[in-house]
C-alpha cells in the first residue's frame, strides 16, 4: 500500500491507473478505523481494480469545536489495518492539502432541503461540509465507486444528491482532458450494509468514547429500533416514534435527539404512497452521539 499525503502527488497516480483501464473504488474515512470500515474496503475490492482509502478528520463537519478536538485519531494503526485488508493506496492529507485556500469556501449545490432535517437541525452547517470535502476528495481520487456505510444514512442521501446534479461546471475543469472523459456524476455510489457489534450496536468511531459498560447499555438503541418494526403493522409511524424515544430517554445517560420513521426517498414524512421506510435515530448516550437505522421495503 502506498501512503500519499498530497493531491499533487495522488491524482496523477490514480489517472495513470485509469489509463490503463483500471476501475477504482474509493472509501473515505475519518479514521479511527473499525471492522464496519473494513467491511467497505473488502466490498471496493469486490468491484474495483485499484481500491483507495483516505483517512481525514474534516473540520468542517464539525459544528463544536469540542466534538472536533475529541474525535479519536489513530493515524498509524488506521493504515496498518487498511494495508492489512488490501488497500491500494491511503491519502493521508493535511487539512492545507484538502483545503489550500482554506475551508468553508463551497461547493453550492441543491441538497433539496435533506440537509436542515435530523442531523442537518441539530448540527448546522455539517453536511455543507460534508458536501465541501466530497467534492475535494472526489475530484482528487476520481473514482469509478464510491463506498459509504448506511449508518450514515442520511449523509448517504446527501451524497446521492450530490452526484445526481454533478455536472462539469462544479468540478476542476483543469482535470477534465487527464481525466479519460471521467466526470464525478458518473460515480457509482455503494451503500453499504451496517456492522454491528456483538450486541448490537452499530459499528462507529465515537464508540471508542465509550466505557465497554455503556457500549453494552447502548445496544438499547438498536434493540429499540427492531421493536419499532414489530410495531409498524399496529401503530402510527408518530405513535411508534413516541413509544420508542420515551422508552430510550428513560435510560440514565441517555438522551434521544430523534427518532422517526420517515420516507427512506426522501426523509419527508411517510405517507399512504412511501414504499420504502426508514427508521432513524440519534442518541446522546454519555454525552457520544450515536447513530443508527433500519431500513423497511413495504
Amino acid at each position: 500500500m502506498q501512503v500519499i499525503t498530497t493531491r499533487s502527488a495522488l491524482t496523477p497516480l490514480l489517472l495513470r491507473e485509469k489509463a490503463l483501464g483500471r476501475k477504482i473504488g474509493f472509501v473515505p474515512t475519518m479514521g479511527a478505523l473499525h471492522d464496519g470500515h473494513l467491511s467497505l474496503i473488502a466490498e471496493s475490492r469486490k468491484r474495483a481494480d485499484i481500491t483507495v482509502s483516505s483517512v481525514f478528520v474534516n473540520p468542517t463537519q464539525f459544528n463544536d469545536p469540542k466534538d472536533l478536538a475529541k474525535y479519536p485519531r489513530q493515524p498509524e494503526k488506521d493504515a496498518a489495518m487498511l494495508e492489512k485488508a488490501g488497500c491500494d493506496y491511503l491519502y493521508l492529507p493535511a487539512v492545507e492539502d484538502v483545503y489550500p485556500e482554506g475551508p468553508g469556501k463551497g461547493p453550492f449545490f441543491d441538497l433539496g432541503g435533506i440537509d436542515t432535517r435530523l442531523e442537518g437541525a441539530s448540527r448546522p452547517g455539517h453536511f455543507a461540509g460534508v458536501a465541501e470535502v466530497v467534492k475535494v476528495l472526489v475530484e482528487t481520487l476520481v473514482p469509478d465507486f464510491l463506498f459509504l456505510g448506511q449508518k450514515d444514512f442520511q449523509q448517504c442521501m446527501v451524497v446521492k444528491r450530490m452526484l445526481d446534479q454533478w455536472d462539469k461546471h462544479h468540478w476542476d475543469s483543469a482535470l477534465q482532458e487527464a481525466s479519460l472523459n471521467w466526470r464525478p456524476g458518473d460515480v457509482e455510489l455503494v451503500i453499504c450494509p451496517i456492522i454491528r457489534e456483538a450486541h448490537g450496536l452499530a459499528m462507529s468511531s465515537r464508540n471508542e468514547r465509550l466505557s465497554g459498560e455503556m457500549r453494552t447499555r447502548a445496544s438499547a438503541i438498536y434493540a429499540s429500533i427492531q421493536y419499532a418494526e414489530e410495531l409498524f403493522p399496529t401503530f402510527s409511524a408518530d405513535e411508534i416514534s413516541t413509544i420508542c424515544a420515551n422508552a430510550l430517554n428513560s435510560i440514565p445517560d441517555f438522551q434521544v435527539d430523534y427518532f422517526q420513521i420517515l420516507d427512506g426517498e426522501t426523509l419527508s414524512p411517510a405517507n399512504a404512497d412511501t414504499q420504502k421506510f426508514v427508521i432513524i435515530t440519534a442518541v446522546i448516550v454519555a454525552g457520544v452521539r450515536l447513530l443508527d437505522n433500519k431500513i423497511i421495503i413495504n
